[in-house]
This record gives structure tokens, sequence and C-alpha cells, in this order.
């Protein structure tokens, strides 16, 4: 004969949900985490920057997820003590579940693990703030280097056309007349090419009397270029430098929220139970013996 299977009473029934739902976000959080790490790659620091911000982000869910575990097993070792779910005239001491301790000991393990991120965090963005800024650094000389031979390759074009006078005036003539569909200029050249050509031949004609005034405008091009590369690299610099310090700032504080966090649930849930299971044998010690023969 099959025994028939007794319904959860609704206190056992919130506690199986609580727990299901704890437990799915538990482990959903850590495979999410675990895939982030895919590939590796902890020699980078802008990787593992990214990597403890993400993992701090994602911080809240298993925070959740261990208060819904230990809520549920706070109700089942509530529900489990109370004298109307116990059969007449038999006793059966609340005991937690056997993966309580399991929870309790993973949440300060998770504790410990936000509070060492943040300082890990914070010395991985340091270093991957000064790799960008010398990356800025070697674009910024990159650029320079570019700007200088533009200019050498100009004063060489200028003197050229200073020593061809026939050329000059043909290249003259010819963007002139640049809405002539024969004019071998107007497929050749884009219309800032044209436009650099046209710059090109006007410099020629104010440096042909003043060959020294030649060296002049080069330089002043150079000096505004360099401005101007140094400018927008300031500008980069301080826009990178605000976004890290916002980020920095954003992470570790999330962190350290996060670890006292699971500290607390951890703390709590090792002295919760045993709170409520004095409480219990107090009331039962309290509560009046029946007479016999009543």
């Amino acid at each position: 004969m099959k025994a028939a299977l007794s319904p959860l009473s609704p206190p056992a029934y919130a506690a199986l949900i609580l727990k299901l739902a704890g437990g799915l976000m538990v482990i959903g959080s850590i495979v999410d985490c675990l895939i982030l790490v895919v590939p590796p790659s902890f020699l980078d620091q802008a990787w593992l920057t990214m990597l403890i911000r993400d993992w701090v982000l994602r911080g809240t869910i298993p925070l959740i997820g261990f208060a819904l575990l230990l809520l549920g097993a706070w109700i089942d070792v509530s529900a489990g003590g109370m004298p109307s779910d116990r059969p007449a005239g038999k006793k059966r001491k609340p005991a937690k579940p056997r993966w309580f301790s399991g929870v309790v000991f993973l949440s300060c393990c998770y504790s410990v693990l936000f509070a060492l991120l943040a300082p890990l965090y914070f010395n991985s963005s340091r270093i991957a703030s000064a790799a960008t800024t010398r990356q800025l650094n070697e674009q910024a000389e990159q650029a320079e280097q570019e700007l200088s031979d533009r200019l050498s390759e100009r004063r060489e074009q200028i003197n050229l056309l200073l020593s061809d006078a026939a050329r000059r005036q043909e290249l003259q003539a010819q963007l002139e007349d640049t809405d002539n569909a024969d004019n071998p200029l107007r497929s050749q050249l884009l219309p800032g090419q044209q436009t650099e050509l046209q710059q090109l031949l006007e410099l020629t004609e104010r440096v042909q009397d003043k060959p020294q005034l030649l060296e002049q405008e080069l330089a002043k091009a150079k000096q505004t270029g360099i401005e101007q590369i140094k400018t927008q690299q300031q500008q980069e610099r301080d826009r990178i430098t605000t976004e890290t310090r916002k980020l920095r700032i954003h992470t570790i504080l999330t962190a350290l929220t996060l670890a006292s966090g699971y500290g607390v649930i951890a703390w709590t849930g090792m002295g919760a139970p045993q709170k409520n299971q004095k409480k219990r044998q107090a009331r039962s010690r309290v509560q009046p013996k029946p007479k016999p023969g009543s």
C-alpha cells in the first residue's frame, strides 16, 4: 500500500520557491562570470580592469540569491519547529539544512572577494591609464613626424615649382579650367587635393621674390600644426582621465558595498538560526503542560 504524499504547507511551499529562485540566481551569476574570463588575458591590464568592473556590476544578482537561499532555509527551520507542524506526542529538534553552512561559507568568500577586488581594480586601472597616456604620447609624436614630413615634401615641391616657371603656369591654367571635361586634373585630383595644390601655387607666388619667406611660412605652419596636435592630445587625455576617475570611484564603492552586504548576510546566517532555536526552546519551556486526565 503506497503512502499518500502530504501536500506542502504554505511556509514550506514559500521556502521551496525562495530556495529555487536563489539557487538559480547564484548558479547563473557564477556561470556568467566564468564566461567573461574566456579567453583569459590576465597580463593585459585593460582587459583585467574591464573584467573586474563586469564582475562588480554583476555582484548584486548573487547577493539577492544568497539572501533568498538563507530566507528559505530560515522558513524551513521555523516551520519545522512549530508545534502545529509536529505529529502528536513527537518532538523534533529543528535543524539547519545540510547546505546551509555551505551557503554561509560561500557568502563569506564573496565578501572577501569583493573586498579584494576594490584595491585590485584601483591598481589595474592606474596601470591601464598610464598605458593609455603613453599611447597618446606616441600618437602625438607620430602626428608631429608626419607633419614634418609633409612640410618637407611641400618645401621640395615649392623649390621645384620655383625652378620650373613653365610647370607652374601649366598647373595654374589647369586649375582655373577645372570645369573642362578634358582637363586631366579633373579626373586625377579630388576637390581637397585641388584646394591643396591651389594653396601650394599661391605660396609659391608669394615666396618667388622673397625666398627667405618660405622658411617663415613653413615654420609658422609647423607651429600651428603642433599646437593643434597638442590641443587634441590634451583634450583626449582630459576626457580619458575624467572617465577613468568616474569608473574607478563607482567600481570601488560598489565593490566595498557588495563586500559589506555579503558580510552582513554571512554574519546573519551564522547567528540567526541559533537565536531562533533558543527562542523556540524558551517558548516550549514556558508553555504549560496539559494536566493528566483533563
